[in-house]
């Protein structure tokens, strides 16, 4: 049996950017969009947060990145 509830695990998120971002990031716009319908877990929310705005560090994992585009047919 599974100790966390369905709240717990299933949590929706809300990713806004505004016009400017989108148009002046077109690829990172892009690669948010790819992950639409994938489900998705907290362990995103560190690293996208640091890579969408640009910040360049050792400790961000790019494979956990909204930025990152991902390919739909998966």
């Amino acid at each position: 049996m599974d100790s966390y509830f369905k709240e717990q695990r299933e949590v929706p998120i809300i990713v806004w950017f505004s016009e400017k971002y989108k148009k002046n990031h077109p690829k990172k716009w892009e690669a948010v969009e790819s992950f639409k319908e994938k489900i998705i877990s907290h362990d995103y929310v560190f690293h996208s947060i640091l890579d969408c705005t640009g910040i360049e560090s050792e400790i961000i994992d790019k494979s956990l990145s909204l930025c990152k585009k991902i390919n739909n047919s998966n």
